[in-house]
């Protein structure tokens, strides 16, 4: 307000929400969204700030799923689209090519080594939220709305 721009809480929460409450990612796309507001935040400039984000972290997302292995992509491909537990169930194991269920676990364990994810209990979700959201976007290839996030 001291700076003459407005945003409704709506707003604000879809912030919050789309970057999961990770504190320096609210920072910094709160940051990118108040530079691209004049007067009012739309939600438009919400989605452009979050490709602002994304676009300043690509080189580095890119270089890391480069390094993996396909089996590690397909395991964060999954993840992405919403599997979070039961990677060795036949029908996972097969739509997403994880090869086997004793493989899986080792993959996830690399996977959490690399910090590209974390493991609660028997639950599997990507550790950087900006990182899904790139991932999304870049390799399965959902485009970005801010209703979407």
């Amino acid at each position: 307000q001291s700076t003459g721009k407005k945003i409704s809480e709506d707003q604000a929460r879809i912030i919050i929400q789309s970057v999961k409450a990770h504190s320096y990612y609210v920072q910094q796309l709160s940051h990118l969204t108040w530079l691209r507001t004049s007067d009012s935040v739309e939600n438009e400039i919400i989605t452009l700030a979050i490709e602002d984000l994304l676009a300043q972290n690509a080189n580095l997302y890119q270089l890391e799923t480069e390094m993996l292995s396909e089996t590690q992509l397909n395991l964060l491909k999954a993840v992405a689209s919403g599997t979070t537990d039961g990677f060795s169930n036949t029908e996972i194991l097969t739509k997403f090519r994880l090869g086997t269920s004793a493989n899986i676990s080792k993959q996830k364990k690399v996977l959490y080594e690399k910090e590209l994810v974390d493991i609660r209990g028997t639950k599997l979700e990507f550790l950087d939220p900006a990182f899904e959201l790139w991932f999304k976007k870049n390799i399965l290839r959902i485009p970005l709305s801010s209703p979407m996030l």
